[in-house]
This record gives C-alpha cells, structure tokens and sequence, in this order.
C-alpha cells in the first residue's frame, strides 16, 4: 500500500481537468450522424413511448411505471417494446409466476435487456434511468472539445454529472450471416457548468474518445464508482466532480 499510494498520488497530480463556465470562444463544427441516430420524436420526447406484447395480463403494474406512455405495438414512434413471457406453475400447492421481460429498442429492433418476471424493481429502474442524446459539437483554438445534449435539470442533471456514451453498430451474428445491432460503449463525459432546463453541455478528457462521436450517440446518466476502462484501454479514475484521464494502458 505504500508503494501504491505515491504512485496513484503522482497520476492524480499529472492529469488535467477542464471547468467550462462559457460556450464564446467555441466554435460549431460540423458533426455527422450516426447511420443509427434516433428521429426528432425521439430526441424532443421526454417519457418514454412503450409497448407491450406476449402474456400481458401479467404486465398490469408497467402502467404505473412513470416516464412511460403505452402505444399500439405496430406504431412507428415507440422507444421500447415489452414482450412478456410468463407462467403460472403449481409448486407445493402454491402457484408460483415464472418467466421475464424482454425489453426490445423500438427503433432497431435488438433486445436491450432480459428482466426476470420476479424482479419488477429491476424493470422499473431501467425505465427511470435518465437517457438523451449528442446533438451539437463545438471546438475551440485549443481544441479542447464539448457537445451539447438534449437534457438538462429536467432530467436531475447538474454540474460535475457523469453521463456514460453509448453509439450501435451493426454486426453480423457468429453463427449466422443475419445481421444484428448492438449497442457499445464510447467514452465517458462530465456535465459542465453551461447547462439549462433542456440541455447541457458536456466535456471529455479523452480527444481519441470524442473523435467516435456521432450525433444522436446515447448518453446514460452514469452510478459513480472509483475507476473503469475504455474502449481504448483508458482508464478513467473518478475524483469526486472530475474526470482524471491518467493514461494508463491494459
């Protein structure tokens, strides 16, 4: 531990932070859509727009979800598809429920996550995590990078707020040719100091990172935790409000 910690003090001191308290002396700058972006519905929409499908007699709490709004399976605008498998089955004399929700991405149809039908807290957590998306990038003369997203206060958001990148990508499966969409993450970012009720503005350290941006990439207000990698093999330690990019290879 004595060893460890000079080292950890020495990364600590080498890493710079970045404070953006004005937008002025940056620049807008051209940024390309992802293939895979969301629509205009899907970026100005606040609650998220589900539907339901499968054995939804068995689904009667997910209307008292909040952030939801429930629409017909075959409408074009829904974020999320719930499909529903379940079952009674006699244990002991007792009925005991069986089965899992499946939670598809509306848009491009790939399953985002399995939720056991027993775990509803789970279900309900995923609906209140806090989503948006990158909408503009800016640069400035020292080309320190920022992009604007389409969630601010509205959404819990605040100064020092970490929010994890995500874009999808198009892949074919490994044991077939059929093509499949997954999500991967990019990079991490931190809420800086130019935010309002419907936007913010956020930061990377990593330039590597922000070159994979596209807009309409999905950012997730992150949990903090004390340090993850990259794709890149970054690895990101968090100090209370600030990201510290110390360089570290795996």
């Amino acid at each position: 531990m004595r060893l460890f910690a000079p080292f950890l003090v020495l990364i600590l001191s080498s890493c710079s932070t970045t404070n953006i308290f004005s937008i002025e002396s940056f620049e807008k700058v051209e940024l390309k859509s992802s293939k895979l972006s969301p629509d205009k519905a899907e970026i100005n929409f606040l609650k998220y727009r589900v539907s339901l499908g499968g054995d939804i007699q068995f689904g009667d709490k997910i209307f008292d979800i909040k952030n939801l709004e429930i629409f017909e399976k075959d409408d074009k605008n829904i974020d999320f598809h719930i499909e529903i498998k379940a079952e009674n089955r006699s244990f002991k004399n007792r009925n005991i429920l069986f089965g899992k929700f499946i939670i598809w991405n509306g848009k491009h149809n790939f399953i985002e996550e399995i939720i056991p039908i027993s775990d509803f807290d789970s279900l309900e957590r995923f609906f209140s995590t806090v989503r948006g998306y990158i909408i503009e990038k800016r640069v400035d003369r020292d080309d320190e990078v920022i992009f604007k997203i389409n969630i601010g206060k509205n959404r819990g958001l605040e100064f020092g707020s970490i929010l994890n990148i995500y874009g999808l990508k198009k892949r074919n499966g490994y044991l077939s040719k059929i093509e499949k969409i997954t999500s991967y993450k990019i990079g991490t970012a931190v809420v800086s100091k130019v935010f309002s009720e419907n936007w913010s503005w956020i930061y990377l350290q990593n330039k590597k990172v922000a070159d994979k941006i596209f807009k309409g990439d999905k950012v997730i207000l992150k949990k903090g935790d004390f340090g993850e990698f990259l794709e890149d093999g970054t690895l990101l330690i968090k100090n209370n409000q600030d990201i510290l990019d110390n360089s570290l290879r795996l």
